[in-house]
């Protein structure tokens, strides 16, 4: 029977052999120490809500959903990298990365998320439980959830605000109360707040391409969104 079990030529031989083992060993215990060193990403405040919206290019109207968390990470902001929105029984979900979230820092806060989901479908959303799960770059998560109630579906069409652009110089309406400038690759340049003390006229940001026009309806408690204006058709 052949001995599978060969000794080493020489002594030499075997102390490389060794401290390759010890060698690997190490690799390994870093790695296993400097997983356990990964601190996962916390989730401290959630805000959502329906907004009604009009797209004025496509004459549609449906529902989005603005979702912003306010998270916390002590490896660094940066590493934050991924927000997903799930309903288990709809079997629906949506991921928004670093790439296309809005990112917000209100005093000690930072605030991340969207304006613009939606149901795939451009139908209503449905009631019920919806998780939120935050991941950062090495893959630790943070989960909360949310319940959607049964909302109102209706809406009246003279309640959207609207806008008027003339040369650079954008005129919100009367009912108007934030603006919203976006780049042609949807990233939120700024955002401008209209109200009665304001002057309405708007310079339009340089880099802007679409523009949306936001208010909120206090008695119906969902938000009003009309866009895009696009800059460079006029």
């Amino acid at each position: 029977m052949q001995n599978r079990l060969k000794m080493p030529k020489n002594i030499n031989s075997f102390t490389i052999k060794h401290k390759s083992c010890a060698l690997i060993l190490t690799v390994i215990l870093s790695c296993l120490l400097f997983s356990c060193s990964e601190n996962k990403p916390v989730i401290g405040q959630v805000f959502w809500q329906i907004n009604k919206f009009h797209d004025i290019e496509k004459q549609i109207y449906y529902d989005r959903l603005s979702l912003f968390i306010d998270a916390q990470d002590e490896d660094g902001l940066e590493d934050l990298k991924t927000l997903y929105l799930i309903n288990d029984r709809e079997e629906v979900f949506w991921k928004i990365t670093d790439k296309t979230w809005i990112q917000k820092t209100n005093n000690d806060e930072s605030w991340f998320g969207s304006n613009t989901i939606a149901m795939h479908d451009f139908s209503f959303f449905p009631a019920g439980r919806y998780r939120i799960i935050l991941l950062d770059d090495a893959g630790e998560r943070e989960e909360t959830e949310i319940i959607l109630p049964a909302y109102e579906k209706g809406f009246s069409d003279e309640a959207f605000p609207s806008a008027v652009i003339r040369d650079n110089t954008l005129f919100p309406s009367v009912n108007s109360e934030a603006v919203w400038f976006y780049s042609t690759e949807m990233v939120l340049l700024n955002e401008t707040a209209v109200n009665e003390k304001a002057r309405r006229e708007i310079t339009i940001p340089e880099k802007a391409k679409y523009i949306f026009i936001y208010r909120y309806d206090r008695i119906n408690g969902y938000g009003l969104v009309a866009g895009p204006y696009i800059k460079s058709r006029l």
